[in-house]
């Protein structure tokens, strides 16, 4: 198997595809039985290799595929490689029913509201109904798909390679995700496959370089943050010069309240001046207060508490005195 692969290397985009074409024939007609098991492994094989080299819009035969794949990743809520890959598989596996037994009239009459089809199919692809009209099947309004004549084999066969493709291109994208998880870096499946649409290579080439992109760009995103974080210190140390040492809200000016009414903001720091206070009652420092010194270099009592207003005052050190009819006067 490994000498199959190697041995790619020295051919030709159209030789590798020539035997794709050459081996999916051969996988059609073999009998279900182990050596198709085999053939189906080698076929996945090659394809793998085929999907490593080839540009995004080559990758599948049919535009309704490539349709059908990229409108699932960026369209579908859920949207999973491990569920994409079984919605081509069983698309793929209508078209080898069909191809081998035309005559059967189950192949030819598909229910889209049937079980199988609906979780299988439906689920996990959007607008999955155009590849089977691509082989040749008829959309009835009855949500039910019919297919009248004669098959044309190629129109078969297209389908039937494709799904197998698009599967074996979810198989890359699970194992990118896989080896990007692995490596603790977080990553969406739509970033693997816009990775994929724009970047040709082998699903580790694809885990490196993800890796490499989406460190780089976390890191550039933290020091921009950083930057705007040194700004906006930088602009309100600023501020606080300007304002001579007091936030805005507060005060501007000793001796002066900034507020219209006599109600402070809920979560600020209170600093009163010790001039502003008349010993009235016998007013002395309470458990609430602390002094402090501003950039005047006056002391103040500054309160720990949260008040609502200059009349909240309600308890002293020895927890006796109620200041709470208390006036503040210079």
């Amino acid at each position: 198997m490994a000498d199959y692969i190697i041995s790619n290397e020295f051919k030709t985009m159209e030789e590798i595809w020539d035997d794709l074409l050459r081996l999916h024939w051969d996988y059609l007609d073999t009998e279900e039985n182990m050596e198709k098991l085999k053939m189906r492994r080698k076929l996945e094989d090659e394809l793998k290799e085929f999907l490593s080299i080839v540009q995004h819009d080559r990758k599948f035969f049919l535009t309704e595929t490539a349709h059908v794949f990229k409108q699932s990743v960026l369209q579908l809520g859920q949207f999973s490689a491990y569920k994409a890959l079984i919605g081509f598989e069983a698309i793929s596996q209508y078209a080898n029913n069909l191809f081998r037994k035309p005559w059967r009239k189950e192949y030819r009459c598909i229910k889209l509201y049937s079980g199988y089809y609906h979780h299988e199919v439906k689920a996990n692809l959007i607008d999955a109904e155009k590849m089977f009209e691509a082989m040749g099947y008829n959309l009835l309004p009855n949500h039910t798909l019919i297919l009248e004549g004669p098959i044309c084999p190629d129109q078969v066969t297209n389908v039937s390679r494709d799904a197998m493709t698009a599967y074996v291109e979810c198989q890359i994208m699970k194992q990118i995700f896989q080896g990007l998880i692995a490596m603790q870096v977080q990553t969406t499946w739509q970033e693997i496959f816009e990775f994929r649409e724009t970047h040709t290579g082998t699903a580790s080439q694809a885990i490196k370089a993800m890796a490499y992109t989406i460190e780089k760009r976390r890191h550039r995103k933290d020091r921009q943050y950083d930057g705007i974080h040194t700004a906006v210190a930088a602009a309100a140390a600023a501020t606080l010069d300007r304002n001579n040492g007091y936030h805005r809200g507060m005060y501007h000016q000793p001796g002066m309240y900034s507020a219209s009414s006599n109600r402070y903001p809920l979560q600020a720091t209170m600093a009163f001046p010790d001039h502003h206070y008349s010993q009235v009652g016998g007013y002395e420092r309470g458990e609430n207060f602390v002094e402090t010194t501003c950039c005047h270099q006056n002391p103040h009592y500054e309160c720990l508490n949260n008040f609502n207003s200059r009349t909240s005052i309600q308890k002293s050190k020895n927890g006796a005195t109620d200041y709470s009819n208390c006036n503040f006067t210079k």
